[in-house]
């Protein structure tokens, strides 16, 4: 063990062993010399007398030193570093409450009772209090429902029971934020819990983002669409379950793909598509994707830019129109077989008896320029005979009605009075958007009836 360890430290100064030995042989020769020269001036006194002055006068002088580095010495650095030590205290007090007071979280103390023991301003402020100390004599069910405080107390209660700290989330009644409160027991000398501490951190926000990020995720996992977000390069970053059955991949497989693989449009294409995107913030637009059977599928894209993390992304949303197009392109085919038939084409409403549709054939045929016929009573067509022309309407219409279909010969009227015959066909079905209509389809018949009579 070298010196150093053994050695007392006061004040920053190192008191070795030796040291203190010199001191105190030195003091003595010190002591003798000055004792002897003292005891010269009163030279009548006896020998034993000197030398009891001188003994005296030698414990006195080794004593001095003795007391002084050994006693007086460390008392005063133990009351320096006592008053030192309190400082710290009182400094670290200080910051300690300072924090306690400045934080934007409640910190407050209770009783096994749940009465109010401490309240930081965070809290005051929160409960209505304005003066520390206001919240003396109040309890936790002074601020709180009935609800509240039976939470709150069991929550205490199994503190002092448990002595450990517990957490948990809750929504206040009082004005339906949510907030993070954790209880901690506060021991005494014998380590009893004799309070608990509460810090209750205001969580509202995050909850309401959490819920945000929730409803985004449910719209985006549950969305009978197909979604993607890609970043400005083409990478897919994230995908939902529908995007992946509709082109046919794996989740894994889907993971790997770039936009240009499901496009089969080109990448010069892709990229351009991708500025227009990132240029006008959104963009719609039809294309083809392809599947991973290599199937075509025709798709409507709204897409629109992100900001996520501080990068621009873009997500697309494709609805599959593939079945829409088919159809559309069907329709196109029955309305220009429609529009360029010999023969004229209405359809008729069964529930009023009005004209939903004329082909331009039918138009030309009566006289009447395109859709002037449509919102019209189709007894609007029929020439008077023995029979009004509402009488003929209503004889087709209970044939109809009986055996869903209606041939014969019908004397119609054209919009300028001119009557002609007509041989038309009328037969029932069901439409999308009208629900039970007749088709008619005519032909006029006037020059045969001239011939025949």
């Amino acid at each position: 063990m070298n010196m150093k360890t053994n050695s007392r430290k006061h004040k920053g100064i190192f008191i070795q062993p030796i040291s203190l030995l010199i001191i105190v042989i030195a003091s003595i020769f010190a002591a003798a010399t000055l004792v002897n020269l003292i005891l010269s001036v009163f030279s009548p006194l006896s020998l034993d007398v000197k030398q009891s002055f001188m003994d005296a006068g030698l414990m006195v002088i080794i004593l001095f030193p003795v007391m002084y580095f050994l006693v007086y010495e460390p008392l005063t650095s133990s009351i320096k570093d006592l008053n030192k030590s309190e400082e710290t205290l009182q400094e670290s007090e200080a910051k300690f409450r300072s924090l306690v007071e400045t934080t934007d979280d409640s910190i407050y103390l209770v009783n096994r009772n749940c009465e109010y023991l401490f309240m930081n301003t965070k809290h005051r402020s929160k409960m209505g209090i304005v003066f520390n100390g206001g919240y003396e004599g109040k309890a936790y069910d002074d601020f709180h429902s009935p609800e509240e405080m039976e939470v709150f107390r069991q929550e205490v209660h199994r503190v002092f029971e448990t002595g450990a700290s517990l957490q948990h989330e809750y929504r206040s009644l009082r004005d339906g934020k949510y907030f993070l409160r954790t209880l901690s027991p506060i021991k005494g000398p014998h380590n009893d819990v004799v309070a608990v501490s509460v810090v209750s951190k205001d969580i509202t926000r995050l909850m309401k983002e959490s819920e945000a990020e929730l409803r985004y995720r449910t719209i985006f996992e549950q969305s009978p669409y197909g979604i993607v977000i890609i970043d400005t390069n083409g990478k897919i970053i994230e995908f939902n379950e529908t995007a992946i059955r509709e082109l046919g991949y794996s989740w894994g497989e889907f993971a790997k793909l770039r936009i240009f693989d499901i496009n089969p449009e080109g990448a010069e294409k892709i990229q351009d598509r991708i500025r227009d995107v990132l240029k006008k913030g959104s963009y719609a637009f039809d294309v083809k994707h392809k599947t991973k059977d290599g199937e075509l599928r025709d798709v409507h894209v709204i897409a629109r830019v992100l900001d996520l993390f501080g990068h621009k992304v873009i997500q697309a949303i494709w609805q599959d129109i593939t079945e829409r197009k088919q159809a559309e392109k069907e329709l196109h085919l029955y309305g220009q077989i429609l529009a360029n038939m010999a023969e004229g084409v209405l359809l008729v409403r069964v529930i009023d008896g009005v004209i939903v549709y004329t082909n331009p054939k039918l138009e030309r045929m009566f006289g009447y320029g395109p859709n002037e016929l449509t919102g019209h009573h189709v007894s609007l067509l029929n020439a008077p005979t023995d029979k009004s022309p509402k009488e003929t309407a209503h004889k087709i219409m209970d044939a109809l009605n009986q055996n869903g279909v209606w041939t014969g010969e019908i004397l119609n009227i054209k919009k300028d009075g001119t009557p002609f015959w007509c041989y038309a066909v009328v037969s029932a079905f069901e439409h999308h958007a009208h629900g039970s209509v007749w088709i008619a389809i005519h032909q006029d018949i006037t020059d045969r009836k001239q011939v025949e009579n």
